[in-house]
């Protein structure tokens, strides 16, 4: 449910994240059979929202994950 939260809550104030486009129902449903992928996943999408964001507020990114 939580994840539905922070998807509506950066929809409705036009913010770009990539929780925009991510499934997290269906990524919460692999998860249970796959369990140990998660802190991996977690890792990923951080990374990648810190990217999106930063790529966003100066133009061209200065991210040191990339």
């Amino acid at each position: 449910m939580e994840g539905k939260k922070a998807i509506s809550s950066s929809i409705q104030t036009k913010e770009i994240s990539i929780y925009n486009f991510i499934d997290m129902e269906g990524i919460r449903k692999y998860l249970i059979y796959y369990p140990h992928l998660l802190a991996i996943l977690e890792f990923l999408i951080l990374h990648i929202n810190d990217y999106v964001k930063e790529k966003d507020s100066k133009g061209i990114s200065q991210s040191s994950h990339i």
